[in-house]
């Protein structure tokens, strides 16, 4: 009733209001707008808010259709527009009309126009004509017809073009002859046939035709898709009798043969080319008895036999009497009659021979193998409980054969990895395995422009962790520790003769694959999955042979004896399964529903054997779950539909609650390298108890669901599901859990994310977490900046938490020297804070406002608020136990409890906060409420103002001013803080230490002239002034916390001291350049220098640091590196300086090299550290350099003494090209590092320099090498010269000093 009374008065409105009004317009605008994109619609009437407003559609004939009406602030969709959330009136008036999302019915062309309209005394002038383009739809009706040999035509009929010029093309989806063909203006409903030639015989494309217009193309779905076999070759001999023709040669090819043979083929080709196109006609053979002419006829194979009868009936009827040919003479053959048995018999010896040879040789390699069987090696996952050798791994394996190297390409979810790693099941025996797939743990932009696709840098640390497990099989891999250059690497597996098979998996640049990989060596074989079929065209890969993947077939071949692959594999198993027990139509019927793809077939064949149902009932409850699916299947196809239905019907009735729910959170992330300790933190946030993470994996593996690894670094097991899986979970989960479960993802970020990343472990899992925060922050609207900050933020339970989880991406960016990001991130934190404080806006701040504020706030969002709920509730590390240690009772058992969960990554729980309050430890409760306000904004400010010191140039003195504010500000709200409730926040201590005190380092602005940079003697004071400062910090008694928990306590904090001595190091190393410094100050410098030095790789290496029995350091905190180093370049700087001679005795350029290699033997040093080590390794050989020709020069005036003789004996050329070349080694490893760190512009110039100095000498020292190369045999013989090895020439590294 009441949609027939709205209904009457909608045409009560049309009749009496409006269509009086219809075609009042004076001039038409013609919009053109892609679908989806947006439109806007302006009003030239004069409004009147007194009376009733309308935007209608002008149909063709006059009608009008509503579409919105508004009446003063009252604003109604009506007719079919009344569920079209993105129309909306909008301008200063309210009037225009916009269309957010533009739909193809949304069109007005050919007489129907958009126009606003309101009753009486409209004057409007402008009318809308709305033209919308869309991508064009896909032929229709495509046929193959007209198959040949070499060619086959297809043909089909456009469709609608989207409001654009089409274009139809057809392109070849597989390898083989590239074939790509358009044609241009096609209109809809035009018939368009494509000719395809230049094609192998017998040989199966995969074609696909579609239509593409300047908004993209239609694709190539499952429709647009098309297998053409072209035709096989056939053959047969036929002799016949000329009669009255003289013999002149048996040679068809002589001169007095040719009329001959021409006037036969001639004949021949015009009696049945016409009718059989492919066909050839070829003499072979001319015999005497009058003449006998043999010929050779090949053509489509299933054409032999009419050409043939055709062929009889011309011969015998005496069709061909003519040209002399005898009708009682002719016979067919289908080989050449000179073929003997003599050939065949050697063909039989040489075959059996080489059986023999390969069987003596199977033995031989049988007995080798076993005599000398190591350790496996191997990182596959652990695979599909089904493993079946389908025709797609038989296709593999027989490829292989011949080669070493394949790419293996297919559409999505046909199977790739699924052949691949079955085919690689086979080899883990007699090979050393290594899967290379695509992960995301770096903290660049890159994750953001590429969310899929195996990375570059993924390659090398996957090769560099294969090389470590090699070594420690014991496999003979002669490679330097950290070594970092690709080419090296492959060179030291290459000469290990170890057997070894790579797998790169999702290869979508074949740039990533190291060149050397790309040629394998005999001991190595190469795997490429990847979906695009144009890959081997890349002339680097141009040489490797590829490989289609095809999935399941559901028939059987012609050469294939019993049931097809589908078939085969679901009944695989035990001879009593159900599938042994259901006919094979069934079955067929089952493996349709899939489209035979692998996945689908794993999921059905998973949930019948674990439930004993029937294959009937089975598509029973598919077909049910498949028309009950939701939101996520608009797009898919019906395979990919049932794939869907598959996984909801294994969640739904094969896993538990809690197995289901933990699934369906991976729903959210990206698809790769799921950490499980993640999933369960996310878990107990979502349902407030823990989840049994065991039973959950045991569940995905045996219902195919997914793959599980365990990470080398971190030991966690990591989870990874198909791109289809994830999308039909999330297609089953409620608008309303959808929510729930976005709330615990973001809990569990908060709880986890940690910015203390020192320790190894710690590092790497933050690594695997961050891309998937990424992506959930892009792709959930309720996360996005602009949806946060349209809600009150009284009402917003999120507002906080995507302040603290910004922060934590803007600080970790700037760990990787990506500045840029991190000011992104920065911005979008800061844009939030000042939309929870208003104070916090503009240059200046009220310190006591803004505190008083936050904490009032703090006290009274703090229950309900999602970052409150998870302050306390942290990831605690190794450092932060050595810092409660000093607390808490050794006696009391939370500590020890503690200790374990650091290794499982798990959180802190109330019980345990509870334990720690009553220690001194924690904060109680109100204190926490009171802070967290506080310190989430002082952090913001502190990170974002510590972006400062990752720029360089003109960025970082424009961003000088912003930063100083900011880490002002952050610590003096701090200080504030601790004034109010005598509670010390760690960042009171950080903004002064990596804060404030950096600041006064920075050369820039002069306080006598802003634009100028400082005086020497204005640096000189500044710098006494830093080291002050962090001499006080290392006697600083205070207790300082970090969300709740105790971090910094009075006693020695060893992280701590080190930080500052660090610093108080680099100050000292400044104050010796000033030109300023006379000699004495500079003694006194560097004697301060060396003595904090002392302390600082004192402190750096109490942290943790442990050592394996053979004496390497194998743990230890991010900086430890970074303290060696520094340590090696203050004397390569002093040398440099020109001060060596004030250097103390134990300070050398060995010296130097010792304490760089001390950085690269520490396993956890990271790759900048790695860089810069290798950097200054380089030039200490560099400066050894120079004194050896200084030496040379001067030798002369220097007095021969003991000390002296070995420096002069050094000094041949010979050991001079040595250091130039060991240099150069260093070097090349430091650049191959600073390729993936293009923000390290300071040691990037550096190196540059370095490079160009190198080259100079290289090209000096030339000329003398070629003189020295004909002496080098007799020094040699006398013992006194030659290359001498590089470690002697090492360790030999010794300043020159004058008397």
């Amino acid at each position: 009733m009441r949609h027939s009374q709205v209904l009457i008065w909608a045409m009560a409105v049309l009749v009496s209001d409006v269509i009086l009004l219809a075609g009042n317009a004076l001039e038409t605008i013609r919009k053109e707008v892609a679908e989806g994109d947006s439109v806007v619609f302006e009003c030239d009437l004069d409004y009147d808010s007194n009376k009733k407003f309308y935007w209608v559609q002008d149909l063709q004939g006059g009608d009008l259709r509503l579409i919105i009406e508004r009446f003063q602030n009252s604003t109604d969709l009506l007719s079919a527009y009344r569920n079209r959330t993105d129309i909306t009136l909008e301008g200063p008036d309210g009037t225009s009309l916009k269309i957010g999302s533009v739909r193809r019915t949304d069109k007005a062309t050919n007489g129907s126009y958009y126009e606003c309209q309101q009753l009486e005394g409209d004057e409007r002038k402008t009318r809308y004509e709305l033209y919308v383009t869309y991508p064009p739809d896909p032929p229709r009706n495509i046929q193959v017809h007209g198959g040949r040999l070499y060619s086959f035509n297809i043909s089909c009929t456009a469709g609608d073009p989207g409001g654009l010029t089409q274009k139809l093309c057809l392109k070849q989806l597989q390898v083989g002859k590239n074939v790509s063909i358009c044609k241009e203006d096609i209109d809809r409903g035009e018939d368009v046939q494509f000719s395809v030639e230049g094609l192998n015989h017998n040989t199966t494309y995969q074609v696909c035709v579609y239509a593409e217009n300047q908004l993209g193309s239609s694709g190539c779905g499952q429709a647009s898709v098309v297998k053409v076999t072209t035709e096989a070759i056939g053959q047969f001999y036929a002799s016949v009798r000329l009669l009255n023709v003289p013999f002149t040669s048996s040679d068809p090819n002589h001169q007095t043969n040719r009329d001959l043979v021409n006037r036969m083929n001639k004949t021949l080709i015009a009696l049945l080319q016409p009718s059989h196109p492919d066909l050839t006609v070829e003499v072979t053979e001319i015999q005497k008895g009058s003449v006998i002419v043999t010929m050779l006829f090949k053509g489509v194979q299933k054409e032999m036999e009419t050409i043939n009868a055709t062929l009889k009936q011309a011969v015998t009827g005496g069709d061909l009497a003519r040209i002399g040919v005898d009708p009682h003479y002719f016979y067919t053959f289908y080989h050449r009659k000179s073929d003997t048995p003599t050939r065949l018999w050697w063909i039989a010896i040489v075959v059996v021979l080489v059986l023999v040879v390969l069987v003596a040789v199977g033995v031989l390699l049988v007995y080798c193998r076993r005599k000398n069987k190591k350790k496996e090696v191997t990182n596959m996952a652990e695979h599909m409980p089904t493993c079946f050798e389908g025709g797609d791994i038989k296709k593999l394996t027989e490829r292989m054969k011949d080669s070493k190297i394949c790419i293996v390409h297919g559409q999505f979810g046909i199977g790739k990895s699924y052949a691949v790693m079955n085919y690689v099941q086979a080899k883990t025996k007699s090979y050393v395995t290594w899967f290379i797939g695509y992960t995301s743990n770096d903290f660049s932009g890159a994750i953001k422009k590429e969310q899929t696709g195996l990375s570059l840098k993924t390659v090398r640390e996957k090769l560099l962790a294969f090389v470590e497990e090699l070594k420690e099989s014991g496999r003979p891999v002669n490679i330097k520790q950290g070594e970092t250059d690709i080419s090296k690497i492959c060179e030291a597996l290459k000469a290990s003769k170890s057997e070894c098979l790579l797998v790169f998996d999702d290869v979508q640049d074949i740039n990533v694959i190291p060149r050397q990989l790309l040629n394998p060596w005999p001991e190595l074989t190469v795997l490429i999955t990847t979906m695009d079929e144009t890959m081997g065209q890349h002339p680097d890969a141009s040489h490797i042979p590829c490989l289609k993947m095809n999935g399941f077939s559901s028939h059987s071949s012609p050469d294939q004896e019993g049931p097809s692959d589908a078939v085969s594999f679901l009944r695989l198993g035990r001879e009593d399964n159900v599938f042994m027990q259901t006919e094979e139509s069934l079955l067929k019927d089952l493996a349709n529903q899939f489209a035979c793809l692998p996945l689908g077939l794993s999921l059905a064949k998973s949930h019948i054997l674990d439930s004993g149902t029937s294959v009937q009932e089975y598509l029973d409850h598919l077909h049910q779950q498949r028309n009950a699916m939701g939101r996520g299947n608009k797009d898919l196809s019906e395979p990919e539909e049932n794939i869907f239905a598959a996984v909801q019907l294994l969640l739904n009735h094969r896993m538990n609650e809690v197995s289901r729910q933990v699934f369906q959170l991976m729903a959210f992330l990206m698809p790769n390298n799921i950490p499980t300790a993640f999933l369960a933190e996310a878990y107990w946030h979502l349902r407030g108890r823990g989840a049994n993470i065991d039973e959950f994996v045991k569940a995905v593996r045996k219902l195919s669901l997914g793959e599980v690894t365990e990470d080398k670094t971190t030991k966690m097991r990591m989870m990874t599901i198909h791109q289809l899986t994830r999308r039909a979970i999330l297609d089953m989960v409620t608008d309303a859990d959808q929510t729930q479960m976005i709330h615990a993802l973001v809990k569990a970020f908060l709880a986890l994310l940690i910015k203390d990343t020192r320790e190894t472990r710690v590092g790497a899992f933050v690594s695997q977490l961050l891309p998937h925060l990424l992506f959930l922050l892009e792709h959930h609207p309720a996360l996005s900046l602009e949806t946060i900050l349209s809600v009150d933020k009284s009402n917003n339970p999120l507002l906080t938490a995507l302040i603290r989880l910004h922060e934590v991406i803007c600080y970790l960016y700037c760990q990787q020297r990506y500045p840029k990001g991190a000011k992104q991130h920065a911005t979008k934190a800061k844009r939030l804070c000042y939309h929870l404080c208003e104070d916090l806006r503009g240059p200046s701040k009220d310190i006591k406002k803004v505190c008083g504020m936050l904490m009032e706030e703090g006290q009274t969002r703090f229950q309900q608020d999602v970052y409150g709920q998870t302050v306390t509730r942290q990831l605690i590390t190794s450092s932060n136990i050595d810092v409660l240690k000093l607390k808490v009772p050794q006696s009391v058992t939370v500590l020890v409890t503690l200790a374990s969960m650091v290794e499982r990554f798990q959180t802190l729980s109330k019980e345990q906060y509870r334990r720690l309050i009553t220690h001194g430890a924690a904060l109680p409760d109100d204190k926490v409420q009171a802070a967290y306000l506080i310190e989430l904004v002082v952090s913001v400010f502190y990170t974002s103002g510590r972006i400062l010191f990752y720029l360089h140039g003109d960025d970082r003195k424009k961003y000088f001013d912003t930063a100083s504010k900011e880490l002002h500000f952050s610590h003096e709200l701090s200080r504030e803080f601790a004034s109010n409730t005598d509670v010390h926040l760690l960042n009171e201590m950080l903004s002064k230490r990596a804060g404030i005190l950096y600041l006064r380092k920075e050369t820039w602005p002069s306080k006598e002239d802003p634009n100028k940079v400082k005086s020497s003697q204005e640096q000189k004071k500044d710098l006494k002034e830093v080291i002050k400062g962090y001499n006080k910090l290392i006697e600083d008694r205070n207790c300082y916390f970090e969300y709740g928990i105790l971090k910094k306590f009075p006693k020695q904090d060893n992280f701590n001291a080190m930080f500052c001595y660090r610093s108080i190091v680099d100050c000292y190393k400044r104050l010796t350049k000033l030109a300023s410094s006379t000699p004495k100050d500079r003694q006194g410098f560097i004697r301060g220098h060396n003595a904090n030095a002392d302390k600082m790789i004192e402190y750096a290496e109490k942290q943790g640091t442990r050592v394996d029995q053979q004496g390497p350091i194998i743990d230890g905190i991010e900086l430890l590196p970074e303290v060696y180093n520094m340590r090696a370049q203050f004397i390569i700087d002093m040398y440099a300086a020109g001060f060596k001679d004030e250097l103390p005795e134990d300070d050398r350029l060995q010296s130097a090299a010792c304490w760089a290699k001390k950085a690269l033997s520490i396993v956890s040093c990271k790759p900048l550290h790695k860089a810069k080590a290798n950097q200054l390794l380089a030039s200490v050989f560099i400066k050894a350099y120079e004194h050896q020709e200084e030496l040379h020069f001067d030798h002369e005036d220097i007095e021969v003494t003991d000390e002296t003789t070995q420096l002069i004996r050094n000094r041949h050329h010979p050991n001079n090209s040595d250091m130039l070349k060991q240099a150069g080694e260093h070097l090349q490893k430091s650049k191959e590092i600073y390729k993936e760190f293009p923000n390290a512009t300071a040691d990037i110039s550096e190196n540059n320099k370095l490079v160009e100095k190198l080259s100079e000498y290289e090209q000096k020292e030339a000329p003398r090498q070629a003189q020295q190369i004909p002496s080098q045999e007799a020094l040699a013989a006398t013992g006194g010269g030659g290359v001498r090895d590089p470690t002697s020439i090492e360790m030999d590294i010794l300043p020159l000093r004058k008397n």
